[in-house]
């Protein structure tokens, strides 16, 4: 193997999981609040990027709380 596959092709098959950052029903909250301030479904997509961004610093800042 190659080293670079180490941080690439390795690190992806053996060292990354997928799992949801809210549940489903918190998740749909979101969904329907920002389909009701959607104009259309490119802004629609952006604001749904920027929750999951908002909802992944509140999970990071939770498990550093935990942590200390």
């Amino acid at each position: 193997m190659r080293r670079e596959d180490l941080y690439t092709k390795l690190q992806d098959q053996y060292n990354t999981i997928t799992l949801s950052i809210q549940d489903p029903d918190a998740f749909h909250h979101d969904v329907c609040e920002i389909s009701k301030t959607a104009v259309d479904i490119d802004e629609f997509h952006r604001l749904l990027e920027e929750r999951k961004e908002l909802r992944l610093n509140q999970l990071n800042e939770s498990l550093q709380s935990a942590s200390v």
